[in-house]
């Protein structure tokens, strides 16, 4: 981890630090609701608003099932 810590900067570092830290849920269901609220939220960081908000689209692409990212 260290030479990703020390050669990354920004959102890409914060990213990798986080798929290193492999807290990703690993079922291989979704829960449709979450589905949709997540799906809501991505929006909202990034599309609805002025700037994008990075920290959002980390947590959920770094702490989120393969399932249910397919689904968002």
């Amino acid at each position: 981890m260290a030479d990703i810590v020390d050669d990354t900067s920004g959102d890409f570092k914060k990213f990798l630090v986080e798929i290193l830290k492999a807290s990703r849920d690993e079922s291989e269901t979704a829960n449709d609701q979450l589905a949709m609220d997540d799906a809501i939220a991505l929006y909202k960081a990034g599309e609805g608003r002025w700037g994008t908000d990075e920290d959002k689209f980390i947590e959920i692409l770094t702490k989120r099932s393969r399932a249910h990212l397919l689904a968002v």
